[in-house]
């Protein structure tokens, strides 16, 4: 029963950031420190759903990836 916002990719870039309730639609690529991705769906549309560049301390909980029978790997670096 919980309502997703749309959104296309996304980068995030501010440590201690937080995802919440988004259907993405496309890759998201982590370059902060101790995010949280959570009640999200990721439809990937590339190799990667979420790809870490530099951050540390990802946690995703609560989520579905979707790779569309085209994902390499659901969370990769």
């Amino acid at each position: 029963g919980v309502r997703l916002e749309p959104s296309e990719s996304l980068r995030i870039t501010e440590d201690g950031a937080v995802v919440d309730g988004l259907l993405i639609t496309g890759t998201v690529v982590v370059e902060a420190d101790d995010v949280v991705i959570r009640n999200t769906v990721i439809r990937n549309t590339g190799t990667f759903a979420i790809r870490v560049d530099g951050g540390r301390n990802l946690l995703v909980e609560d989520s579905e990836i979707d790779g569309q029978g085209r994902g390499a790997a659901a969370v990769v670096f």
